[in-house]
C-alpha cells in the first residue's frame, strides 16, 4: 500500500481584516495570539507547519517558530494562500485553518487527520448552520492544485464552491460550534466572552 501524501499545516493569517479593523491574527483569545496558537494546534498534529501572510505582512510582529509562506496572489481570499502553499510544496497534503476561528481544538484537527481519505481531493466538515463545506479547517491533497489553477484562470477564487466541485470526504466535526469565526468587533467581544464564561481557567 502507498503510504498517503506527507501532511503539511497551513494557518490561515494574512487577510486584510477590514471588517475587524485590526489584524485577526494578533488577537488573543487564549494564552498567545491567534498567529501562534492556531499554528501550535497545527503542529500537534502535522510534519511541518506554515504561516500564509500577504506579502505587506511577510515579517511576522510576533517571534514564531514557523516559516512563512508569503501569498503570491493576495487578492484572491484564502483560495490564494492555499494556491501559493501547495505550489510551493506540491508533493504535500495541506490541513489548512483559518486564523479567525478560536474554538478550534487539537480534537477538531484530529477528526479530519483521523478519517482522512487521500483518494479524495478533499477531507472536510459541513458547517452545522449552512450545511456546506468549511473550506477554512480542512484537509486538502495534492490532487486538489489542478482544479485550484483551473479556478483561477476562470476568475473563480471561492474556496467553497471549489470543494463542492469535486471529490471530497465529509467528517463530523466533533464540536457542535468549533467552526464558528469572529470577523468583526462585535463577534470578537462575544466570542472573547463565550471562552471567560465556559472555559475560566483554559482561556483568557
Amino acid at each position: 500500500m502507498t503510504s498517503p501524501p506527507p501532511l503539511y499545516g497551513l494557518l490561515l493569517a494574512g487577510g486584510k481584516s477590514t471588517r475587524m479593523g485590526q489584524d485577526k491574527a494578533l488577537l488573543t483569545y487564549h494564552q498567545a495570539p491567534q498567529l501562534l496558537h492556531g499554528a501550535n494546534l497545527l503542529a500537534a498534529v502535522c510534519q511541518a507547519v506554515f504561516l500564509s501572510r500577504s506579502p505587506a505582512q511577510k515579517t511576522a510582529p510576533h517571534p514564531v517558530p514557523y516559516p512563512i509562506i508569503v501569498d503570491g496572489t493576495p487578492n484572491l481570499g484564502p483560495m490564494g494562500g492555499v494556491l501559493s502553499a501547495m505550489e510551493a510544496h506540491p508533493h504535500a497534503a495541506w490541513l489548512v485553518l483559518a486564523c479567525d476561528m478560536p474554538l478550534v481544538e487539537i480534537s477538531t484537527l484530529q477528526a479530519l487527520c483521523t478519517h482522512r481519505d487521500p483518494t479524495q481531493q478533499a477531507t472536510v466538515f459541513y458547517h452545522p448552520e449552512t450545511h456546506q463545506p468549511e473550506p477554512l479547517c480542512a484537509l486538502y491533497e495534492p490532487t486538489l492544485l489542478p482544479a485550484l489553477r483551473q479556478h483561477q484562470e476562470q476568475g473563480q477564487y471561492s474556496l467553497r464552491a471549489i470543494i463542492s466541485q469535486v471529490a471530497h470526504h465529509v467528517v463530523r466535526s466533533p464540536q457542535k460550534k468549533a467552526l464558528d469565526s469572529c470577523n468583526d468587533p462585535v463577534s470578537h467581544q462575544q466570542m472573547r466572552a463565550l471562552l471567560q464564561k465556559d472555559f475560566p481557567k483554559s482561556y483568557s
